[in-house]
């Protein structure tokens, strides 16, 4: 028959001595901590008597928070990745549609001052056009053929000068000297009218007299 000891008698087996004896020293080491960082902390004396009291439940404790601080890290982790990528997201679609809008009001704006440029250069053109053929019917209803003429040198000088285009002679040379031309032939032809006019008279005096005699012997050649 088997003696049976109370449990304050049992002896303790050899792996409960050395889990006690490690419980001892990690709670010295924690004796330390409070006097190093200036006074005694309740959190302290309260792991402390935990290891002393029940080591097992404070290993499971300390082993499940360090365990339980990796998913729980990771959920913080992917917490703040997830709002980053909401906000990027936000702030993308905002700049996205923003562009758009954008460009689609850019596309209309550059239509519409392309078109106004065609608008304008048309209606430039048409004035222009009425002018030039203004000028035409007033300078031909004026001059005549010579009027026509000028017009024509008119609009060639000034695409000349428009276009930057050089003639051998300048312009101002070429009306110059046209000008004194016209001026000399028509004042020769007046002087060799005017030179021309008593050899004209005698002419017709002449001729007259020629008439009249021709015509007073035509009678007595009758008879």
């Amino acid at each position: 028959m088997t003696t049976q000891y109370p449990s304050e008698l049992r002896r303790p087996s050899r792996i409960e001595q050395l889990f006690a004896s490690f419980v001892k020293d990690y709670g010295a080491r924690f004796n330390g901590i409070p006097q190093q960082y200036g006074g005694y902390s309740f959190r302290f004396d309260f792991g402390q008597d935990l290891l002393e009291r029940r080591p097992i439940f404070a290993l499971f404790s300390v082993t499940w928070t360090l365990l339980c601080a990796i998913p729980f890290g990771l959920f913080l982790a992917a917490v703040i990745f997830t709002a980053l990528g909401l906000v990027v997201a936000a702030v993308g679609f905002v700049l996205i549609t923003g562009g758009s809008a954008l460009m689609t009001y850019l596309t209309l704006l550059l239509t519409s001052i392309g078109v106004l440029g065609l608008i304008s250069g048309g209606l430039t053109i048409s004035v222009v056009v009425t002018f030039v053929f203004y000028r035409l019917a007033s300078l031909t209803r004026q001059e005549g053929i010579n009027g026509a003429y000028r017009w024509f040198e008119e609009i060639r000088l000034y695409i000349q000068q428009s276009f930057g285009f050089r003639s051998s002679i300048p312009p101002d040379t070429v009306d110059e000297e046209t000008v004194s031309e016209v001026g000399d032939s028509s004042s020769v032809l007046e002087d060799e009218n005017l030179n021309d006019a008593p050899d004209t008279a005698e002419a017709n005096e002449q001729t007259s007299l020629l008439d009249h005699s021709s015509a007073s012997n035509q009678p007595d050649a009758d008879k």
